[in-house]
């Protein structure tokens, strides 16, 4: 799955839309090792080195963008939708048998006068939260067009977070519904299940008085951030998913993450088989498997551990969000810098091109600048300013 592995790119479509022009996008076309698939739709700009994916219609601006294994979808300031990529099962929303949308097409059947509030993608699909509380998805278990999920719960939803096969809604009780691959107890149900899950199941069980504010992805296992800004996650643990001290399974969230005591978290990610947290400290802690920046020696092997483990070699600014790919992990500071860790596929660490030519399919477990964005500094600002979310 490589679906992560473009979320630079992802930054740069959203974030630089504001310093060039509203319905264009530009990023540097240098180290990046695009699909044949028009994943991101793109025309040339010889002059400066830049390439565009335009939006359909001028009158529309980007306000977060998330990427599906072979699929864009851009949440507008409209509301709308708009979808491109592979479509081979409907992942692109358009409502057309077309196997390739090469640019941006607004989603059909959201219905008619609907805003949409949140966007979110699953390995081969969609998912988006209306105004009215209804939640629509498309693609993977569902078809080519924006289709209503049934069994929500009655009270209203307010968030939905998904990422490789799994969806989880939080409503305005703070109750958390899940829904999709089941195979590892990634959906915290309490149990194992072969096949899909097609209707949003729980409430799940957390400790008491604690409850979710937010839900990240792994390959086999998920995380939440708690409303203490704690850390709990279950699934799968065989490479220490779970940041517990384990290497064993969880079917429901019952053990928190072993953070340094006292600390806050600031923000989380996951990789395919890791996660990293931000502490209120300005600390970076990874667990898991494969991405943890603990400052080794480039090597085909990765490095394992089941307690998070403070991530060495970061600069000395202030760091505002994390961002992850399926095998990556990049910083981004207050001054617009940016350091990633994690394994070399082609360009996505943004080392350069010439990290293409030795030691591919490698794990770089030591922070490095990112070398590659001119623009990262603009970026930042204006994301710090709040003109822009963004989705992953």
């Amino acid at each position: 799955m490589r679906y992560f592995e473009k979320f630079i790119t992802s930054l740069l479509i959203i974030l630089i839309s504001n310093v060039t022009i509203s319905n264009q996008v530009e990023y540097q076309q240098q180290a990046y090792n695009l699909d044949t698939t028009p994943q991101i739709s793109l025309s040339s700009n010889q002059q400066n080195n830049l390439v565009i994916a335009e939006l359909e219609s001028s009158e529309k601006s980007p306000l977060s963008l998330s990427l599906g294994y072979t699929h864009s979808c851009v949440l507008t300031h409209l509301g709308e939708v708009d979808c491109f990529g592979q479509n081979n099962q409907g992942q692109s929303g358009v409502g057309n048998s077309n196997s390739v949308i090469i640019s941006p097409q607004t989603v059909s059947n959201l219905g008619l006068g609907r805003t949409v509030l949140n966007l979110t993608t699953t390995l081969q699909g969609a998912c988006v939260l209306l105004d009215n509380s209804d939640v629509k998805c498309w693609g993977e278990d569902y078809g080519r067009s924006a289709t209503p999920v049934t069994g929500l719960p009655s009270n209203r939803v307010t968030s939905i977070f998904s990422g490789f096969h799994s969806r989880c809604i939080i409503t305005n009780s703070s109750e958390a519904y899940c829904w999709g691959s089941n195979e590892n107890a990634e959906l915290g149900l309490g149990n194992t299940t072969s096949g899909r899950i097609a209707e949003p199941l729980g409430p799940l069980s957390f400790p008491t008085n604690r409850t979710p504010l937010e839900f990240i992805f792994g390959a086999d296992h998920t995380c939440s951030l708690m409303d203490n800004f704690s850390v709990m996650c279950w699934g799968k643990g065989n490479y220490g998913q779970l940041g517990n001290g384990a290497s064993g399974n969880l079917h429901s969230p019952s053990t928190f993450v072993k953070l340094p005591a006292g600390s806050t978290v600031v923000d989380i990610v996951s990789t395919w088989d890791s996660s990293c947290a931000l502490l209120n400290s300005n600390e970076v802690y990874c667990w898991g498997s494969g991405v943890l920046g603990l400052g080794t020696t480039p090597s085909s092997s990765r490095s394992t551990t089941l307690n998070p483990l403070k991530v060495v070699n970061l600069s000395n600014s202030t760091f505002v969000k994390l961002v992850s790919g399926n095998h990556q992990v990049c910083t981004l500071t207050i001054t617009g810098t940016s350091q990633c860790w994690g394994r070399e596929l082609g360009g996505n660490l943004g080392r350069g091109v010439g990290s293409l030519l030795n030691q591919y399919n490698h794990y770089y477990d030591t922070p490095e600048e990112l070398g590659i964005i001119p623009l990262v500094g603009q970026l930042l600002t204006w994301m710090l300013e709040g003109n822009t979310s963004v989705s992953y």
